[in-house]
Formats: structure tokens, sequence, C-alpha cells
């Protein structure tokens, strides 16, 4: 008796053998969709807004496409990352015009703005004076 029920825990074992390994193969597929999954719809992404990012940090304002699902993650960062870009253009603008006008009261220009100046008064030879000196007279040159 004893004989016999060795047995048939025997060939019960030997039965579940094969389930570790094919619990192992499915496990395997499992994990290999979801690295796939998480490569396409985070990874990839991800990629692409650094990259634009390295554009944006080396001059270049163009708006990143939005792409993915509307009210994703990744979505939201696209947005914010236009709209960041949208401000960092306007302030690079007024900083340009900041520097112009920097520029214009350094003391080398000084002499060119004088002889402008000394111009408009005179009622003609200066950069903004001539025939219309009245005009040029009341408008900034």
């Amino acid at each position: 008796m004893v004989d016999t029920e060795r047995r048939s825990i025997n060939k019960r074992l030997q039965a579940l053998i094969p389930l570790p390994l094919v619990s192992l193969i499915v496990l395997l597929v499992l994990l290999g969709y979801v690295v796939f999954a998480v490569g396409e719809n985070v990874v990839r992404p991800l990629a692409r807004i650094t990259r634009e990012c390295e554009a944006v940090a080396s001059g270049l304002f163009q708006r990143i496409t939005p792409y993915g699902k509307e009210g994703n993650e990744i979505h939201a960062t696209v947005w914010t990352i236009n709209r960041m870009m949208d401000e960092l253009e306007k302030r690079h603008e007024q900083l340009i015009q900041s520097r112009k006008i920097a520029s214009d009261l350094l003391p080398g220009n000084w002499t060119r703005r004088n002889e402008s100046l000394a111009g408009r008064l005179r009622g003609g030879s200066g950069r903004c004076g001539g025939a219309d000196s009245a005009r040029s007279r009341s408008s900034a040159c």
C-alpha cells in the first residue's frame, strides 16, 4: 500500500513539473509586452521631448507637436513646454530690445546721438533732419 501511494504521489509530482516551466514562459511573454508598451508609450515620447528641449536650449524656439491622448501626462508635459517656449521667446525679444536701448545709451554712441540732435536743432543735416524737420522734432528718431 505504501508503494502504491508513493507511485501515486510521484505521478502527481511529475505531472506538476511542466507547470513552473509554463508559468515562466507566460511570465516572460507578459514581461516582454510590458517592456514594449512602456517603451512605446513612455520612453520614446520622453526621448522626443528631451531632443526638442535641447533644440530650445540651443535657441530654436519651435513648438512641439502635441501627441498622445489628450489629458495624459505626456500631452500635458508637451503643452506646458510649448507654453514655456512662448514665454521664453517673448522674454528673448524683450532682452534684445533692452540691449538695443542700452547700446544707444553707451558713452561711445553719445557722439552719434548728439550729432543727430544738433542736426535736428539746426533744421536739416542730422539723421532725422531734412525737409521734415518739424515732423522729426515731434517724433523720436
